[in-house]
């Protein structure tokens, strides 16, 4: 049995004993990478943990760390009478809303979800728009939920006071929509858009239509319940902090609640404290700037962690890398043959490309099994010398020492090839100024960004056409674009940011994706596109 203590600041928190049923989890997460179990401070890939089921039932893990599931269908009530919808079944609203929760463990809100369905097929969702109300002061203490009730005589009715929701999901797409809206429909969508807009409190009503759902599902929902504020069950420790998306952590055998425990969102930005326990969803959407920064945030630690490790296999391989050295000005060159070496992913074929300004020290074997160290850094092809897998330029010796050396004159003549283990030093400054790129747009000074990078209210921001001005001569837009798609072998992603270059929404366009996607190579076309068309471009 657990024991409850209560902290000189009127918190409570649970002390030695039997730790809360989420913390039971802990020794059950895989690393994404490794594929081991169990958290432990040395884990570096925290964001990639995965679920074990093995030997627990990880359905309420799940429900605290994501959206609750299932959702239940239900009625929203307004405070001046309206309900939506107003009869269900009807035949001119052809839509569903769900209640549920999402992040109850690190930014607790009430979700609600509206599917458009359409007539013919019948029941195939084309749109869903999602809402979410924060716990927490997002965006000043007139947003958070207060006085959160669920009717413990009638738990098919809920109701709380609020701000505006964030709009979570959808809302991007609702334009391209709209024509295929009955106009009961296109009044729940302005009626949403309305209240997301609106700085005012409202009184907000949910009635839950709970004979439609399962005995099985009603229990998994009265677990969560439990937890929630009002509940008959201990109240998790994210309720009482004050802020969004900041993870506690244990101290010892205390699992306490109080806010001293809660890591700053800044503080998980910066790589020294691991996220405990789960993975946030990655969406095309974010429902707040913190959710947004977090988000990018840890995509920028994922990245960089799969870089190291995709390099550090790389300098590891089956059979050593080949090299053969060549002069070039005043400098030698060596040409690398990569051998077979593991792969990240499924794909031990793909073309590995090393990152941009690698530096590594290197051991050159020659004949007679003798050794050379050397050190240079990663270099592109330079002309004159046959097609390698990568190019390294050797600065930690002059080419006049190593014509004198015995060892390396063998070489410099030598057409053959050789054996080269490397230790590469990986270069973090681009981690660093993504971080500091993602701190940056968080700040209220760059608030004219925080629409496109919330993804969300597109219509809110003007049109800009990018290339369609009077000095512009449509020949030379032509030529430009054709030479746009020439430039660069073009994947189906790269080409869907090519055609939709023309009109980019508040002057900002985010491409991200996985290492080796070709975001580098669209980068560098799109910033030569403008020069082609009278603009300056800085890249």
């Amino acid at each position: 049995m657990s024991s409850t203590t209560t902290s000189t600041d009127g918190t409570s928190a649970t002390s030695v004993g039997d730790p809360p049923p989420y913390y039971k989890h802990l020794a059950t997460i895989k690393d994404g990478i490794t594929r081991n179990p169990g958290i432990r401070p040395a884990r570096d890939l925290a964001v990639l943990y995965e679920y074990n089921d093995g030997r627990n039932d990880n359905a309420l893990i799940r429900n605290l760390a994501g959206k609750v599931q299932p959702a239940v269908p239900c009625s929203l009530l307004l405070e001046d009478g309206r309900r939506f919808p107003l009869t269900i079944g009807s035949r001119d609203s052809f839509y569903e809303l769900r209640l549920t929760h999402n992040t109850l463990l690190l930014a607790p809100t009430v979700r609600l979800e509206c599917t458009f369905q359409s007539r013919d097929p019948p029941h195939a969702s084309y749109l869903t728009l999602a809402l979410e109300w924060h716990w927490h002061d997002y965006n000043g203490q007139s947003c958070s939920i207060k006085n959160y009730g669920q009717h413990a005589e009638d738990e098919s009715v809920v109701e709380f006071y609020a701000g505006p929701p964030t709009p979570s999901e959808g809302f991007g797409w609702v334009g391209h929509t709209m024509p295929r809206l009955s106009p009961a429909e296109a009044d729940l969508v302005e009626t949403l858009r309305t209240i997301c807009t609106t700085d005012v409190r409202r009184l907000y009503g949910f009635e839950l239509r709970l004979k439609r759902m399962s005995i099985t599902d009603i229990t998994k929902l009265r677990k969560v319940w439990s937890l929630l504020p009002g509940g008959s069950g201990p109240p998790l420790p994210s309720f009482g902090a004050k802020l969004a998306f900041a993870p506690f952590l244990p101290r010892g055998l205390v699992y306490a609640s109080t806010k001293e425990d809660m890591q700053k969102p800044y503080a998980l930005t910066t790589g020294s404290v691991k996220h405990p326990w789960v993975t946030l969803e990655c969406a095309d959407s974010f429902r707040t700037i913190s959710e947004a920064v977090l988000q990018l945030s840890y995509s920028v630690h994922i990245a960089e962690a799969e870089a190291k490790v995709a390099l550090q296999l790389w300098a590891k391989p089956v059979q050593p890398h080949r090299y053969r050295l060549f002069a070039k000005g005043d400098f030698q060159v060596l040409g690398v043959k990569f051998s077979r070496f593991r792969r990240l992913g499924s794909d031990q074929d793909a073309r590995y490309r090393l990152p941009n300004q690698l530096h590594s020290k290197m051991t050159l074997i020659v004949r007679g099994a003798r050794e050379l160290e050397v050190s240079g850094f990663l270099t592109e092809n330079t002309t004159g010398i046959l097609a390698h897998d990568a190019y390294f330029i050797i600065t930690s010796e002059s080419l006049v020492w190593l014509a004198l050396d015995a060892k390396a004159a063998e070489l410099t003549f030598s057409e053959a090839y050789y054996n080269v283990t490397f230790e590469p030093h990986y270069n973090s400054f681009t981690h660093t100024s993504q971080l500091a790129t993602g701190y940056q747009l968080s700040r209220s000074k760059n608030k004219r960004w925080h629409p496109v990078l919330l993804n969300q209210g597109h219509d809110l921001i003007d049109c800009i056409n990018l290339v369609d001005m009077p000095w512009v001569r449509p020949n030379v837009k032509a030529t430009a674009e054709r030479r746009l798609k020439l430039r660069v072998e073009c994947n189906a992603e790269q080409l869907r940011v090519i055609n939709g270059l023309e009109r980019a929404r508040g002057d900002l366009v985010l491409i991200t994706g996985p290492a080796g996607t070709g975001k580098t190579l669209l980068h560098e076309a799109l910033a030569d596109y403008p020069t082609k068309t009278a603009f300056t471009s800085l890249y």
